[in-house]
């Protein structure tokens, strides 16, 4: 079997698209495009779908499509950001209004914390790294922030990159190495 970290029994590498048809869509509410905010659609470590439309999260099942739980929000929510044991996860407010930034608890499926900067900072990428670490990008105002998903308006700190305008991290499976920042024509590290 090929090295994926997936849940599922099928990696990315052994689907063949071109025998793909498409099935039935299912239709959804909420999925219009407000200014720029708009819906988005990721896989969860659960091997679920997230589906972030306007004021909801919803999740689906990949086979059926079939809707299975789906939690209000408010605001625009991005596409989520997950711990890597699928217990929690993060999402950034797409709107310049409102909260920034909502933790989710997966396994009850409801919000469990809002994070909300004055003035409201846009946040456009979350990463949930651990249980104590989330970081942000501010594309908008070219900063990044972490945050403490357990307390995340008593621990708000900026973070000094230069002009921060996108982060990702690396992929390894039980517990994410790095954090890659791109800021000011550079990319720098953190572990």
């Amino acid at each position: 079997i090929r090295n994926c970290d997936w849940s599922s029994d099928v990696c990315s590498s052994d689907l063949d698209l071109s025998s793909l048809t498409a099935g039935t869509p299912v239709a959804l509410a909420g999925t219009t495009l407000q200014g720029s905010a708009k819906p988005g659609i990721s896989f969860g470590p659960d091997g679920l779908l997230y589906l972030n439309v306007q004021g909801a999260i919803t999740q689906l099942h990949p086979a059926t499509l079939a809707v299975l739980n789906t939690v209000a929000t408010g605001g625009y929510p991005g596409k989520p950001s997950f711990s890597p044991d699928g217990a929690a996860g993060v999402t950034a407010n797409q709107l310049a209004s409102g909260w920034s930034a909502q933790v989710l608890d997966l396994a009850q499926f409801a919000v469990s914390g809002t994070f909300q900067i004055y003035p409201t900072v846009p946040f456009s990428r979350v990463i949930y790294v651990d249980a104590s670490r989330v970081y942000a990008i501010s594309a908008s105002k070219r900063s990044a922030y972490k945050f403490d998903p357990r307390a995340p308006n008593e621990s708000l700190e900026v973070l000094n990159f230069g002009t921060a305008y996108d982060a990702v991290t690396t992929n390894e499976a039980t517990q994410i190495k790095y954090l890659m920042v791109a800021s000011g024509g550079q990319v720098t590290q953190i572990d």
